[in-house]
């Protein structure tokens, strides 16, 4: 396992990434810019939990944990993704879509695999 020093910038990145991502999602609808392409606005939901997925998978990798454990903290990103889209029902202006929340948890995913693929083939014996 690595130094545990070596994991917190990574968890330093992502903290600040998950903040931004709900406090963007807290502001009034009127504050927010608007997109008039279709589409457009859930393929940035999918390209931030992108981010978010791949700045918290580096950061579990560093701490060490196993694939098990990323798992179960990944599903638990998902569930947050859900919290997210949720509480725009509370904001002005603002309203509930599930599929943003799809476009969210799709971002965690693609990332995840896209890490688990990466990984999985830089420990495979080169021919």
């Amino acid at each position: 396992m690595k130094p545990a020093k070596s994991a917190r910038v990574p968890m330093l990145l992502t903290i600040i990434w998950w903040v931004a991502i709900w406090v963007v999602s807290s502001l009034p609808a009127d504050e927010l810019p608007t997109v008039d392409e279709v589409g457009v606005d859930k393929l940035a939901h999918v390209g931030v939990y992108f981010v978010l997925g791949i700045l918290l998978d580096t950061w579990l990798r560093r701490k060490g944990l196993t694939l098990k454990q990323r798992l179960g903290i990944f599903a638990l990103a998902v569930i947050s993704a859900f919290a997210d889209e949720y509480h725009q029902h509370f904001i002005p202006g603002r309203s509930v879509s599930i599929w943003d929340f799809v476009a969210n948890a799709s971002g965690l995913v693609l990332a995840w695999l896209w890490r688990f693929i990466r990984h999985d083939k830089s420990k495979r014996p080169q021919h």
